[in-house]
């Protein structure tokens, strides 16, 4: 699991650095001067540590990337969104990644956070991969019916 993480952390490392050094570093026919593979050369596992363990999930950090997508929210959205919460709040970390799989298709941390929508009728969840949608349905009277 370590070596899949190092290698994820890696990856965010090359995406950021080219968006970053692409628009920074260029010489005069446009071209960047630095690249994210001579980038990567001088870096080590505690170089890499921070970005490992920013990606790894926590219980608080998947509920404070929860963000609702309207600011009113009708009183069953309220409740359906404290119901979500609360379960997530009681995941085991194997459990976190499995919801995080479901709702971004990444077991790590979603860099823009988590968009929560409301569904008026049915009881099943239903996910948004490549925008890191959720949508949840708000006929659960009960946490033990969440």
């Amino acid at each position: 699991m370590l070596v899949l993480m190092w290698y994820t952390a890696v990856n965010s490392l090359l995406h950021f650095c080219h968006k970053t050094y692409r628009a920074v570093c260029k010489d005069e026919v446009g071209n960047s001067s630095i690249t994210p593979r001579s980038i990567l050369g001088h870096l080590n596992i505690p170089d890499l540590n921070p970005l490992i363990v920013r990606q790894w999930p926590s219980q608080d950090c998947v509920v404070q990337c929860l963000v609702a997508e309207s600011k009113d929210l009708r009183p069953e959205e309220q409740q359906a969104l404290y119901f979500l919460r609360q379960v997530i709040l009681g995941l085991q970390l194997d459990e976190l990644q499995q919801f995080l799989h479901f709702v971004t298709g990444s077991i790590d941390m979603p860099c823009n956070g988590i968009k929560v929508s409301f569904m008026a009728t049915g009881y099943s969840f239903v996910a948004h991969t490549s925008s890191n949608i959720l949508e949840v349905p708000v006929a659960f009277q009960s946490l033990q019916e969440f």
